[in-house]
Protein backbone atom coordinates (compact mmCIF):
# COMPACT_ATOMS: atom_id res chain seq x y z
CA UNK A 1 0.00 0.00 0.00
CA UNK A 2 2.97 2.34 0.78
CA UNK A 3 4.06 2.22 -3.04
CA UNK A 4 0.32 3.28 -4.15
CA UNK A 5 0.27 6.17 -1.68
CA UNK A 6 3.79 7.24 -2.46
CA UNK A 7 2.80 7.10 -5.90
CA UNK A 8 0.08 9.62 -5.36
CA UNK A 9 2.37 11.83 -3.79
CA UNK A 10 4.76 11.35 -6.95
CA UNK A 11 1.69 12.23 -9.57
CA UNK A 12 0.44 14.53 -7.20
CA UNK A 13 -3.06 12.54 -7.49
CA UNK A 14 -4.97 14.93 -5.50
CA UNK A 15 -8.34 13.63 -6.86
CA UNK A 16 -7.66 10.45 -4.68
CA UNK A 17 -8.05 12.70 -1.44
CA UNK A 18 -11.29 11.48 -0.09
CA UNK A 19 -10.42 7.59 -0.38
CA UNK A 20 -6.99 8.23 0.76
CA UNK A 21 -8.48 10.20 3.78
CA UNK A 22 -10.50 7.47 5.07
CA UNK A 23 -6.96 4.96 4.51
CA UNK A 24 -5.20 7.58 6.79
CA UNK A 25 -4.27 6.64 10.45
CA UNK A 26 -5.22 9.53 12.44
CA UNK A 27 -1.54 9.73 14.15
CA UNK A 28 1.59 7.39 14.67
CA UNK A 29 -0.05 5.83 17.64
CA UNK A 30 -3.07 3.81 15.30
CA UNK A 31 -2.13 0.55 14.46
CA UNK A 32 -1.18 0.13 10.77
CA UNK A 33 -3.01 -2.58 8.69
CA UNK A 34 -1.38 -4.95 6.77
CA UNK A 35 0.09 -4.73 3.45
CA UNK A 36 2.01 -1.38 4.02
CA UNK A 37 5.46 -2.35 2.66
CA UNK A 38 4.15 -5.60 0.75
CA UNK A 39 1.05 -6.94 -1.36
CA UNK A 40 2.06 -10.56 -0.91
CA UNK A 41 1.34 -13.38 1.72
CA UNK A 42 -2.41 -13.04 3.27
CA UNK A 43 -2.89 -9.83 2.49
CA UNK A 44 -6.40 -9.36 2.06
CA UNK A 45 -6.57 -6.20 0.89
CA UNK A 46 -7.16 -2.54 2.51
CA UNK A 47 -10.53 -1.96 2.61
CA UNK A 48 -11.10 -1.43 6.64
CA UNK A 49 -7.49 -0.69 6.94
CA UNK A 50 -5.66 2.52 7.75
CA UNK A 51 -1.84 3.65 6.88
CA UNK A 52 0.22 6.50 7.99
CA UNK A 53 1.59 6.64 4.79
CA UNK A 54 -2.14 7.67 3.52
CA UNK A 55 -1.37 10.66 6.48
CA UNK A 56 1.95 11.33 5.77
CA UNK A 57 0.96 11.83 1.80
CA UNK A 58 -2.37 13.94 3.12
CA UNK A 59 -0.17 16.15 5.40
CA UNK A 60 2.12 16.91 2.24
CA UNK A 61 -0.73 18.24 0.22
CA UNK A 62 -1.86 20.85 2.80
CA UNK A 63 0.84 21.78 3.89
CA UNK A 64 0.78 25.61 5.26
CA UNK A 65 4.19 27.21 3.96
CA UNK A 66 7.41 26.57 2.55
CA UNK A 67 8.90 26.41 5.60
CA UNK A 68 6.84 23.43 6.75
CA UNK A 69 6.88 21.94 3.62
CA UNK A 70 10.29 21.81 3.97
CA UNK A 71 10.47 20.36 7.10
CA UNK A 72 7.77 17.94 6.08
CA UNK A 73 9.85 16.70 3.78
CA UNK A 74 13.17 16.63 5.72
CA UNK A 75 11.41 14.54 8.52
CA UNK A 76 9.72 11.91 5.72
CA UNK A 77 13.49 11.48 4.35
CA UNK A 78 14.99 10.97 7.86
CA UNK A 79 12.26 8.62 8.67
CA UNK A 80 12.84 6.56 5.30
CA UNK A 81 15.87 6.56 4.17
CA UNK A 82 15.68 3.70 2.36
CA UNK A 83 13.32 5.26 -0.17
CA UNK A 84 16.08 7.79 -1.13
CA UNK A 85 19.13 5.99 -2.08
CA UNK A 86 21.97 7.23 -4.71
CA UNK A 87 22.09 3.43 -5.93
CA UNK A 88 18.61 3.22 -6.98
CA UNK A 89 18.30 7.03 -8.89
CA UNK A 90 17.42 4.90 -12.09
CA UNK A 91 14.16 3.76 -10.72
CA UNK A 92 11.70 6.13 -11.32
CA UNK A 93 9.87 6.64 -8.16
CA UNK A 94 13.48 7.53 -6.22
CA UNK A 95 14.15 9.71 -8.58
CA UNK A 96 10.62 11.46 -8.76
CA UNK A 97 10.60 11.51 -4.73
CA UNK A 98 14.10 13.13 -4.80
CA UNK A 99 13.07 15.35 -6.92
CA UNK A 100 9.83 16.59 -5.17
CA UNK A 101 11.57 16.48 -1.93
CA UNK A 102 14.44 18.80 -3.90
CA UNK A 103 11.49 21.39 -4.79
CA UNK A 104 10.40 22.05 -1.58
CA UNK A 105 14.15 22.12 -0.03
CA UNK A 106 15.11 24.42 -2.46
CA UNK A 107 12.42 27.19 -1.25
CA UNK A 108 13.96 27.59 1.66
CA UNK A 109 17.34 28.70 2.79
CA UNK A 110 20.21 26.54 2.89
CA UNK A 111 21.24 27.44 6.39
CA UNK A 112 17.11 26.24 7.41
CA UNK A 113 17.85 23.01 5.52
CA UNK A 114 20.91 21.96 7.26
CA UNK A 115 19.88 23.51 10.73
CA UNK A 116 16.22 21.01 10.58
CA UNK A 117 18.21 18.22 9.04
CA UNK A 118 20.85 18.48 11.71
CA UNK A 119 17.75 18.40 14.67
CA UNK A 120 15.51 16.25 12.53
CA UNK A 121 19.07 13.41 12.42
CA UNK A 122 19.39 14.14 16.58
CA UNK A 123 16.41 13.04 17.05
CA UNK A 124 16.35 10.07 14.36
CA UNK A 125 19.86 9.07 13.30
CA UNK A 126 20.22 7.50 10.43
CA UNK A 127 22.71 4.26 9.63
CA UNK A 128 25.97 4.43 7.98
CA UNK A 129 24.43 2.50 4.83
CA UNK A 130 22.73 5.83 4.59
CA UNK A 131 25.26 8.65 4.36
CA UNK A 132 24.94 9.44 0.72
CA UNK A 133 21.11 10.03 1.66
CA UNK A 134 21.96 11.82 4.37
CA UNK A 135 24.81 13.89 2.45
CA UNK A 136 22.61 14.95 -0.37
CA UNK A 137 19.69 15.85 2.64
CA UNK A 138 21.84 18.34 4.20
CA UNK A 139 22.52 19.78 0.45
CA UNK A 140 26.47 18.54 0.91
CA UNK A 141 26.22 15.89 -1.94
Amino acid sequence: MNDVFTAALVHDLRGLESGMTAMATKGPEDREGPGADYGGGEFQGPKGKVYHRAREVLAFWHAPDNDTHARMWIAFVVNHPHEFLLENLDDFSVASLRQKAESALSKVPDSNRVAWTNEALQLKPMGKWYLGVRDWLQGSE
